[in-house]
């Protein structure tokens, strides 16, 4: 039965509390139940308000059934069960008791509860997780018939935790007997040892012999665990350099000058090394500080991190604007950008000046470029500084130069100049202005400046929109005129011819036969032909004037 005391196995008659009899290992307890009313919880509680777990550790006993009040309950149909007590504190153990739930019946192989308390477990522990502790029993060779319903177990042991545990688990088989499910139905579990660290006895009145003891045996005072910062047999010796605390298993911090830490509680006398602070030196320097006592603060390192505790290193480079190990340094001119890797560009508008963080040109850029980096030429059909200039018009409507402006193939018709933007002067016209404008436009040499087409139409006898074409006289409505004006001049040309030489006849052949006409008469004939003569020579002299004018001038400025 392992550390279970065999002291005596009596059989009680407790008919005044139970009906049946019960089994018990008595032992002579030397100490209180450190257990009382302490803290306990359970893994699955099957109804906290009636079964909860601290029933377990509240002193009342005397009813081990379920429904006496006096009993904690777990759910059913579990394959574990566990339940544990907080003692508040490492304390020195020697026994625990445990009365499991008998529901006041005979116990026996007749009665199915003994079937559910076989093969537990209990350990000891620092925490609550039953693997980190000292196991101080575990069943093995109970049956139904032989397994008591109140237990008694040595364990000599020092811990802060009681842990009771029993598992149903799948896929393992277990003895003929066991119940199918895990349980944990306890009524009351009771540890004695000695609460207060340090003493042992009957009463736990007596300190431990050794004077670094923590722990010491109830029974005989020979230490089982030595104060923080000691170690040994008797612990009278103190830890290893650089180690303190419990068991001396804690590892000193940075302390200066290399100096130890106090074996008891850690902290260093003389102060801590470079890159750590707090009491205990464990603490590295944070908030962006480094070096002896955190008094110095970090660089840019990249994305604003931490640097190296010790010696201020970026370990993982410099942020925007910064070079070097301690990332203190600011860019030298002509660099930008993360540890300074990148160059500034030679169009910037100072080449190779920027912002050392973000690359900026400082001043803005060159004529021809735009962007914050000037390294982006000038959109379409713009130039010059920050591409505020519109380029010409350019042949074929291309974009002109990004820097100069001028156009790569020349200007469109009409225009010209290294830019383009210069209308033809007066009188010229079509690509590079090199056409002239025709004589022939009704105002010689004026034409659009473009097309060469003439403004107001061409002079008289010339045609077409650039007034090159002789004008068709056949078809000219003035031709007709002057045809028609021609006709009529000369019949009555011929008319008057007539008529002034049979007048002239008829005078002459009165003046012969009538010599008796008087002179006045004479006279008056005469001025009256002479009259009409003269009207009539005026005339025709009009007439063939103004025919000759219509038909021979015009017609030779026509066709010269």
């Amino acid at each position: 039965m392992g550390n279970e005391f065999r002291i005596s196995l009596t059989t009680l008659n407790l008919y005044s509390v139970f009906p049946v009899p019960v089994f018990i290992i008595s032992f002579a307890h030397s100490s209180d139940n450190i257990a009382l009313r302490k803290p306990a919880q359970q893994q699955y509680p099957y109804d906290t308000s009636k079964w909860g777990a601290d029933l377990a550790v509240d002193g009342q006993k005397s009813d081990l059934s379920g429904k006496g009040g006096q009993c904690t309950l777990s759910k059913n149909d579990k394959r574990t069960a566990k339940w544990w007590v907080d003692l508040g504190g490492v304390v020195s153990i020697h026994s625990i008791t445990i009365y499991y739930r008998t529901e006041n019946l005979a116990w026996d192989e007749n009665n199915n509860l003994p079937s559910r308390f076989l093969g537990f477990h209990v350990y000891v522990s620092n925490t609550t997780s039953r693997r980190d502790g000292h196991l101080c029993f575990r069943d093995r060779s109970y049956t139904r018939a032989t397994i008591p319903a109140v237990v008694n177990i040595a364990c000599p042991v020092h811990g802060q935790y009681v842990i009771y545990y029993n598992e149903r688990l799948s896929g393992t088989t277990y003895p003929s007997g066991y119940s199918a499910y895990a349980f944990n139905e306890l009524c009351e579990v009771e540890v004695y040892g000695c609460a207060v660290a340090g003493y042992y006895g009957f009463n736990c009145n007596l300190p431990c012999p050794d004077t670094n003891c923590r722990h010491c045996k109830a029974g005989s005072g020979a230490c089982q665990a030595c104060k923080p910062g000691y170690q040994g047999h008797r612990c009278e010796q103190a830890c290893d350099p650089h180690y303190y605390g419990e068991l001396c298993s804690l590892t000193c911090g940075n302390c200066g000058d290399g100096v130890t830490c106090n074996n008891v509680d850690g902290t260093c006398t003389n102060g801590c090394d470079v890159g750590v602070y707090g009491d205990k030196c464990k603490t590295q320097c944070n908030g962006r500080k480094y070096g002896l006592g955190c008094e110095y603060g970090c660089g840019a390192c990249l994305d604003n991190k931490q640097c190296h505790h010790i010696n201020g290193v970026c370990l993982m480079g410099c942020d925007a604007g910064y070079e070097g190990e301690l990332c203190k340094t600011e860019c030298s001119a002509g660099k930008f950008g993360r540890n300074c890797e990148q160059m500034c560009n030679m169009k910037c508008g100072i080449p190779n000046t920027c912002n050392s963080k973000t690359g900026g040109c400082e001043g803005g850029c060159q004529p021809g470029y735009e962007g914050l980096h000037c390294d982006s030429e000038c959109p379409l059909y713009t130039y010059g500084n920050n591409c505020m200039e519109t380029c010409g018009t350019c042949k074929d409507f291309k974009s002109c130069h990004h820097v100069f402006g001028t156009c790569p193939n020349g200007c469109v018709s009409g225009y010209t100049g290294n830019l383009c933007k210069e209308v033809c002067k007066a009188g010229y016209y079509g690509s590079n202005c090199t056409n002239e404008c025709s004589l022939y436009c009704k105002t010689p040499r004026d034409c659009n400046h473009v097309t060469g087409h003439c403004i107001d139409g061409c002079i008289y006898g010339w045609q077409g929109v650039y007034c090159q074409e002789v004008e068709d006289v056949t078809k000219s409505s003035s031709f007709y005129g002057v045809l028609a004006s021609l006709f009529v001049s000369m019949i009555a040309n011929a008319v008057l011819g007539t008529y002034t030489y049979i007048m002239r006849r008829k005078q002459k052949g009165r003046h012969s036969n009538e010599n008796c006409v008087e002179n006045s008469s004479t006279k008056i004939w005469s001025v009256e032909l002479s009259d009409v003569h003269e009207k009539t020579d005026e005339h025709a002299d009009d007439i063939y004037q103004e025919l000759g004018n219509e038909t021979e001038t015009a017609y030779y400025d026509r066709v010269r």
